[in-house]
């Protein structure tokens, strides 16, 4: 049995001040701590029920009563196992190579989850935060990665800090409401993508550094404002992944 302080301290680190003081991140589910597994990184606890602790046998799981879960949980229906992870501090990579992202005050986080997990489908090698964006370890954001942190480079960094680390061969491109169409684009390696806020795109200083400004058109009788800025990822990536 669990004492009632490991469950307790356990239980804090659903809180995003507590959880950054300690440098851990908590995820739940099978599946999502399966990924982060896979990916390579190791937990620091994994506690399970007893009908998952053969499954994760090789990273020696504390086998916990459902209602041990239940009180670990922060979910109203909890998982079959719950991980404690070290939070890794990014360093930007080179821009020298490879797709990279850059994100400018994304603010919810299933969207920045998202992204992640689109990023680290595609192999994109980073994805890169304004320091003014949500958390990746926000749980929202940690569910809807889905195990993407453990595959794609994921930092907080202003523009500016990172524009050394920006070659001279290094496209900059920008997505707008007005660029040219994503079909009479060819996109090349390396090449550095700017999303913008949910509600206000990019920022005009951003906006000025890029090179390149696309746009995805709507549809042939297609309706709307705008796309989520996630869905818009995703649509790029493919785009610079499979039509070059």
């Amino acid at each position: 049995m669990l004492s009632q302080a490991t469950i307790k301290s356990i239980r804090a680190l659903h809180s995003s001040h507590i959880a950054k003081k300690a440098q851990r991140f908590i995820v739940e589910g099978p599946r999502l701590v399966d990924e982060l597994l896979r990916s390579g990184l190791h937990p620091i606890a994994l506690y399970c029920l007893a009908e998952e602790e053969a499954r994760f046998a090789d990273h020696l799981p504390i086998c916990v009563s459902r209602e041990e879960m239940a009180r670990m949980s922060h979910l109203d229906s909890p998982s079959t196992i719950l991980g404690i992870f070290p939070r890794t501090t990014g360093k930007p990579l080179p821009l020298d190579t490879g797709y990279h992202l850059y994100l400018e005050n994304i603010q919810d986080p299933g969207n920045l989850g998202t992204i992640v997990r689109t990023a680290a489908w595609f192999g994109f090698r980073q994805v890169i935060c304004s320091e003014d964006s949500v958390s990746i370890f926000n749980s929202k954001a940690l569910q809807a990665s889905m195990g993407g942190i453990g595959y794609t480079n994921v930092v907080y960094s202003s523009f500016e800090a990172i524009s050394p680390l920006l070659s001279p061969n290094t496209a900059i491109v920008a997505t707008t409401l007005e660029g040219k169409p994503l079909a009479e684009v060819s996109f090349r390696t390396p090449t550095l993508f700017l999303f913008g806020n949910e509600g206000h795109g990019l920022s005009p200083q951003l906006l000025a550094q890029a090179q390149v400004q696309i746009t995805i058109p709507r549809g042939e009788g297609g309706q709307g404002d705008s796309l989520n800025v996630a869905t818009a990822v995703g649509i790029v990536c493919a785009a610079a992944s499979y039509f070059k």
